[in-house]
């Protein structure tokens, strides 16, 4: 339930079939866990499709705040999207400044670790 406001869920949102994605709107409350929790349903529709476009998902401070994480996706021999990496940290250390050099980071190590699992 709680995917919508976590990076490592949003990676999984993302990389449902759109039938998929859309059942899970239509079965769930998106509920604030913070004041910056995504609870529009046409506003995460819009961040899983940036999510879809850079294969990247960040939460900054959906979950919890005072953190923000992000996260990229772990590939098997197939392509298919069997796990999630994510960097997490408190806002004073993961300040929006730094967002894009850690998103590089995660997005080479999701991608060392795919490769090790057999993905071209």
């Amino acid at each position: 339930p709680g995917l919508y406001y976590t990076g490592t869920g949003k990676i999984f949102l993302a990389n449902m079939s759109d039938k998929e994605f859309l059942s899970y709107l239509d079965n769930t409350n998106l509920l604030p866990r913070t004041s910056s929790t995504i609870t529009d349903k046409n506003e995460l529709i819009k961040n899983i499709n940036e999510v879809r476009c850079t294969g990247i998902a960040f939460d900054d401070e959906e979950t919890e705040s005072g953190l923000r994480s992000v996260a990229a996706p772990i590939r098997d021999w197939d392509r298919k999207v069997v796990a999630a990496i994510s960097i997490i940290g408190p806002t004073s250390r993961i300040n929006k400044s730094r967002l894009n050099e850690l998103a590089a980071i995660t997005k080479e190590y999701a991608l060392r670790i795919s490769q090790a699992m057999g993905a071209q």
